[in-house]
C-alpha cells in the first residue's frame, strides 16, 4: 500500500515539475521577448480589463436570460487562440530542429 501510494506521489512530482519547467520556460520566453516591464504592466492591465468586461456582461446576461453564452463563446475563442499559438510554437520548435540537422 506505501509502495503504491509512494509511486503515485512521485508521479505527481514529476507532473508539477513538468509543469512547472514549461511555464518557468514560457515565463522567460515572454521576458526575453518583451523585457519591458511598463509594457509587461500595460498587457495585464488591459487583460484585467476585459476580464472585468466579460464578468460585468455574464453578469447581466445571467440576470436577464439566466444564460451564460457569452463567457462560454469567450473562453471557447481564446481556447481557439492558445491552440493556434502552441501549434505556431510546435511548427517553430520543428523547424529550428530541423535546421539544426541541416548544419
Amino acid at each position: 500500500a506505501n509502495k503504491s501510494k509512494y509511486k503515485e506521489v512521485q508521479c505527481e512530482i514529476q507532473d508539477v515539475s513538468r509543469a512547472l519547467r514549461e511555464s518557468t520556460k514560457n515565463l522567460c520566453r515572454n521576458l526575453k521577448d518583451n523585457p519591458n516591464i511598463s509594457d509587461n504592466l500595460v498587457k495585464i492591465q488591459q487583460e484585467r480589463t476585459e476580464l472585468i468586461e466579460i464578468l460585468a456582461q455574464t453578469v447581466r446576461e445571467m440576470q436577464e436570460s439566466g444564460t451564460f453564452k457569452t463567457l462560454v463563446m469567450k473562453v471557447h475563442g481564446d481556447k481557439l487562440a492558445q491552440d493556434r499559438l502552441h501549434e505556431i510554437i510546435q511548427r517553430e520548435k520543428d523547424m529550428a530542429g530541423a535546421v539544426k540537422q541541416l548544419d
